[in-house]
């Protein structure tokens, strides 16, 4: 093979090469433009979502009241929960957020907290966002039951939160448990909306019962919901 022949070879090689890194950089560019077309539809699907809770918070937290101070307040308190856990998500690339911190937190802002009237057990769980917007209306709305029989610093156990998992069905079993608080009236708002969302939303199945002096609610999350923190087995 003379010299011109195999730079004739080496040029062809070369050439060959480079059309098979411009068409991979091209897949890559076809596939980067996907993703961001994906992810801007699931930001306007998020978006609508949070503008829909947002809206019916509005709406239905005029249930029951009886002027427009107390209806102020119970829209800043729902609104407040709600939106705080949006911003734990957005901060979050996984979009989840962890269960004892959102439920520590929801109890913070009504001064109780952890280890000082609250007592919570459970596995290491993450809650899908939507889910964790939910359930945080969810422990807001059970946690103003508490207020004010609830003193913040309180020597006794104000209210006690665990979470399992139910393998068999695989669900999230969350149950919350507390005395019976002056504010219980406010339940019949409570179920009258956010138990609706939970279930039709999620699929959840939300049980409430009273005993001597004490309320309770049982919240099953599916495994849609829900997942392990770090992989590991609930």
């Amino acid at each position: 093979m003379s010299a011109m022949q195999e730079n004739i070879s080496v040029l062809r090689f070369a050439l060959a090469e480079a059309e098979r890194e411009r068409d991979a950089a091209l897949a890559r560019l076809e596939q980067a433009q996907d993703d961001r077309q994906n992810e801007r539809r699931e930001d306007q699907h998020d978006l609508r979502n949070l503008l829909a809770v947002v809206r019916a918070i509005a709406r239905r937290s005029a249930d029951g009241a009886e002027t427009v101070d107390e209806y102020a307040a119970v829209l800043d308190g729902r609104l407040s929960a709600y939106l705080h856990v949006q911003a734990a998500i957005a901060r979050d690339p996984a979009r989840c957020v962890d269960l004892l911190t959102l439920v520590a937190d929801e109890l913070l802002r009504f001064g109780i907290k952890v280890g000082e009237g609250a007592a919570l057990d459970g596995p290491p769980v993450l809650l899908t966002g939507r889910t964790a917007g939910l359930m945080a209306l969810a422990f807001h709305d059970l946690a103003v039951e508490l207020v004010p029989d609830a003193a913040p610093g309180a020597d006794q156990e104000v209210v006690r939160v665990a979470w399992r998992s139910d393998p068999e069905a695989r669900q999230l079993v969350i149950d919350w448990t507390a005395p019976r608080g002056s504010h219980a009236d406010d339940a019949a708002r409570w179920s009258s909306w956010v138990e609706q969302a939970l279930q039709h939303q999620l699929d959840a199945a939300i049980t409430r019962s009273e005993g001597e002096g004490a309320r309770s609610a049982e919240f099953r999350l599916p495994a849609i919901c829900w997942r392990a923190d770090d992989g590991a087995g609930v």
